[in-house]
């Protein structure tokens, strides 16, 4: 396992994140690129699970220690809160900005307020989602009983089950992931690499794919016996694939050596940067690219298979390029990304 940890760092992770970003390019590429993407082979598969992934990836990296002390948790909550949401305002201002000077331009009602409000609560609902989820864990950590912990887990996960309209961001569907996480640093983390624990992931989701017929647009309202049956199926089943790519990716660096090794590593350091990747893809894909309609060239499959990971490939680098130039300008930088001092864990 020390193979694939350098600098304190699981390498292996940080590639797996780079990864998982370009999928979650390629899923948003289909999405606002194109017609019909509900029905996309391509986008089903990605949209099964690269959320998961991500929320998997993030409880692994949480830290669930020192929060019985008020400072710290006070710290870490602030700085969790500016670096996942201080983007999110600062990227939504310049869309406003943007979209208002649209609306002069062409005389348009582009930007309407009901639109607005739509970008500053619910755009970029991820990186909300994954704020929440840290306060939810943290408060339940806070408390020095186990007993309240488990009471207050299962509070949080009936509440939500049953007043879907508190589950501004998909709580309900993110914190089992998140959560999840965090245990598999606990109980896993020795057997990652190896490939018995690949092997069984890939049996136990192949058992799956067998009884899967639950399309992503599948809701749960209201809720029943079904409605449940859904909601654990695609938990049980999005962690099976998140785990094969963990597994795998494990193993691959693993396996890696010498210059190989060293070549992976350097690329792998680019998922240090998911975070900000997301927001700026936001931004040029999901806000102002989407207006565009790309046609069909040659085949539906050709477009799905070479034209859109090509796409996002272009979209991923210039992405990097960005915030790399940003970060050229140390005020800049603390401006949208709000790179805050590091707290203290002690």
């Amino acid at each position: 396992m020390n193979k694939i940890v350098t600098e304190g760092r699981l390498d292996f992770f940080d590639l797996l994140k780079l990864f998982a970003m370009y999928l979650v390019i390629v899923g948003h590429c289909i999405q606002y690129l194109y017609d019909s993407y509900q029905t996309n082979p391509l986008w089903l598969a990605i949209y099964t699970f690269h959320v998961p992934l991500f929320l998997i990836i993030s409880g692994f990296f949480f830290h669930s220690s020192n929060f019985l002390n008020f400072s710290y948790t006070r710290a870490y909550l602030k700085t969790r809160f500016i670096t996942l949401i201080q983007p999110c305002i600062v990227v939504s201002f310049i869309l406003f900005v943007i979209l208002l000077a649209l609306n002069f331009i062409f005389d348009k009602r582009i930007l309407t307020v009901q639109g607005g409000v739509n970008i500053l609560v619910m755009d970029q609902w991820f990186l909300k989602s994954l704020l929440l989820d840290t306060i939810i864990v943290v408060l339940i950590c806070s408390c020095k009983r186990i007993w309240i912990r488990v009471m207050l887990s299962l509070v949080v996960v009936m509440v939500l089950l049953f007043y879907r309209k508190l589950d501004l961001w998909y709580i309900c569907e993110t914190l089992p992931f998140f959560v999840f996480g965090i245990g598999l640093k606990k109980m896993f983390f020795f057997k990652i690499a190896s490939p018995w624990f690949l092997l069984l992931n890939i049996i136990i989701f192949t058992l799956l794919c067998s009884g899967y017929k639950i399309s992503y647009s599948s809701q749960f309202t209201p809720l029943n016996l079904f409605s449940i049956y859904i909601y654990m199926y695609r938990i049980v089943f999005a962690i099976s694939i998140s785990l094969i790519f963990i597994s795998l990716f494990a193993n691959l660096f693993s396996l890696s050596r010498g210059l190989l090794l060293k070549k992976i590593i350097h690329f792998a350091s680019l998922g240090k940067l998911t975070l900000y990747i997301y927001v700026i893809q936001y931004l040029v894909l999901e806000r102002l690219l989407c207006y565009l309609h790309l046609p069909i060239i040659i085949s539906p499959a050709f477009n799905t298979f070479v034209v859109v990971p090509a796409i996002a490939a272009g979209i991923m680098a210039m992405c990097i390029i960005v915030y790399k130039y940003t970060l050229k300008y140390p005020l800049l930088s603390k401006i949208v990304w709000g790179i805050p001092k590091t707290y203290n864990k002690k």
